[in-house]
């Protein structure tokens, strides 16, 4: 069973919908994580109405003895003068005085005294209870309209009861758009209390599932391709994870929804591991459905996008090589299909990324990017860089002190703002620019100083 808060009143679909795709952020759920504004000891529920059960008891016992307010140092007797003190201009300004948000009370609890909403909802639980059996259809449609209303008034238990309890009753394949549609909910209501990470793995597990029913992907395959992501070069995993998803690949009418979804689960995925957290492969999960949402994307946009994407889930992973590969992929997507705009962005991605190859010093990699611009048009600033990254690689001093003076030359056609200059047409700053040549001029001079 799901054990969250009985009532978060930070909660609400207002700032978070856990009805729609989640703006999930790779290694930074813990940020997302709602533990911190909410007291989450689990509570006697106050009504033991639950779902799949049709019985109630008498409310539990809705007296509050710790209602006290620091900031304003002030101790309230009940549950509604505490309310609608938290939400005074009063409070407020001596909340920012404290300079820190004022806990829920750890024996706040919402009853069904309190709110009509929340009896009006337990009610029409039981109401949907009884007609499981009897009429399964009405009684789907309903539990799906309650788990809306219980969210929206600030209930994550009794949500996720109910989810769970939809879950259950539509395993049919009649019933898969809002079977899938639970689970989505679901996960993503335990994403918001992710500090516990039962609710995470359980989380994770909701939407990996529904990502695998939707694109019909073989769990074990899955698994296959993510273990790859440790000893393969990025484009053989771009090869391989193509293979998962290749039937989906002329169906434009469902990409776009998918493209959401596996991003939505690469971020899922893609998270610092936890100490309690005892299988690996967890972040290679999260590249392997970045390489979903770049095949899955209908548009080169799109495609270079999610590319880049990848490359950057790599980089925090610390995988510098296959960082560099990510980003030169991202170029080649725009100089093989791009527009004309698009394959000037795209071979600027390819030169900086020449760039980043000579500062870490792969040589091999920079050969091959240098070949691969070499039957590209002729920009000044674009020949420059691969003049410097050959007499790099060849350490031919000779011609490093011959760049020296056309870094000179360089720096003028970029104060004059020279249209020739790819770095002009693709439209970047003046301040860019000149970092850029101040990156040349560090490579050149290190490489003197060997």
């Amino acid at each position: 069973m799901t054990l969250l808060p009985l009532n978060d009143p930070t909660l609400g679909a207002s700032n978070i919908n856990i009805f729609l795709p989640l703006d999930l952020v790779p290694f930074g759920l813990e940020k997302l994580d709602r533990s911190g504004l909410v007291n989450l000891k689990i509570l006697p529920s106050p009504v033991a109405t639950t779902v799949g059960g049709a019985g109630t008891t008498k409310p539990a016992d809705s007296k509050v003895n710790d209602l006290y307010c620091k900031p304003c140092k002030k101790k309230f007797s009940n549950e509604a003068t505490w309310q609608n003190h938290i939400k005074s201009a009063k409070h407020i300004a001596n909340q920012k005085k404290a300079g820190k948000v004022q806990p829920i009370p750890q024996t706040q609890k919402i009853t069904v005294e309190d709110d009509p909403l929340i009896v009006d909802a337990l009610f029409k639980i039981e109401q949907a209870n009884k007609k499981k059996v009897s009429d399964p259809d009405t009684a789907t449609s309903e539990y799906w309209e309650i788990s809306k209303v219980l969210y929206h008034l600030q209930q994550p238990q009794k949500t996720a009861d109910v989810l769970e309890e939809l879950i259950q009753l539509t395993t049919d394949l009649k019933w898969k758009d809002t079977h899938h549609s639970a689970k989505l909910a679901l996960s993503r209501l335990l994403c918001l209390y992710n500090k516990d990470f039962g609710n995470l793995s359980k989380a994770r597990q909701l939407m990996l599932d529904t990502v695998e029913v939707q694109l019909s992907i073989c769990h074990l395959e899955l698994l296959n391709v993510a273990q790859q992501c440790d000893r393969e070069d990025v484009a053989t995993l771009l090869s391989e994870s193509r293979k998962l998803v290749t039937k989906y690949l002329a169906d434009n009418s469902k990409r776009s929804d998918l493209v959401r979804l596996v991003l939505e689960t690469s971020s899922l995925f893609a998270q610092n591991k936890r100490p309690e957290e005892k299988e690996e492969g967890g972040q290679n999960i999260g590249i392997v459905m970045g390489f979903l949402a770049v095949h899955l994307s209908a548009s080169v946009e799109m495609k270079q996008k999610n590319m880049g994407r990848v490359g950057e889930l790599f980089r925090i992973m610390g995988s510098v090589h296959r960082t560099l590969d990510a980003r030169l992929l991202k170029g080649e997507l725009g100089l093989d299909c791009g527009t004309s705009e698009q394959l000037k962005e795209s071979l600027w991605d390819v030169a900086d990324t020449l760039l980043v190859t000579l500062e870490a010093e792969d040589y091999v990699r920079a050969k091959i990017i240098e070949e691969r611009l070499g039957n590209i048009g002729s920009y000044p600033d674009l020949e420059l860089i691969m003049e410097i990254s050959e007499a790099i690689r060849l350490l031919d001093v000779d011609r490093l002190k011959t760049q020296v003076s056309k870094l000179g030359y360089m720096g003028l056609l970029v104060s004059v703002g020279d249209e020739d200059l790819l770095m002009n047409q693709v439209g970047f700053s003046r301040e860019y620019q000149l970092d850029i040549l101040q990156r040349m001029r560090t490579l050149v001079a290190a490489c003197q100083d060997l």
